[in-house]
């Protein structure tokens, strides 16, 4: 009987997809553009140009670590689900 929950389980693990983040992975490359963009613009000597663009950084990459918790939390749900059937 345990053979038969553990082979359902793999059949399962193996149907779904492998699920990639790329909301998450938007916000970090945007977040990280913002940041070389500011420094190039402050060596420039656009001072507040660089500024203006540096106040989105902080928001975007916490955003970015926001959807990968989410998404994780998402998939720790389903694999719990998957368990106790």
């Amino acid at each position: 009987m345990a053979n038969k929950k553990k082979e359902v389980k793999n059949r399962t693990d193996r149907q779904q997809p492998a699920h990639r983040n790329t909301a998450s992975a938007l916000y970090l490359i945007t977040g990280l553009g913002a940041l070389t963009t500011a420094v190039g613009m402050m060596l420039c000597g656009k001072r507040s140009r660089a500024l203006l663009i540096a106040q989105w950084v902080a928001p975007l990459l916490i955003t970015a670590a926001n959807e990968r918790l989410a998404c994780r939390k998402k998939q720790e749900t389903e694999q719990s689900k998957h368990t106790t059937i």
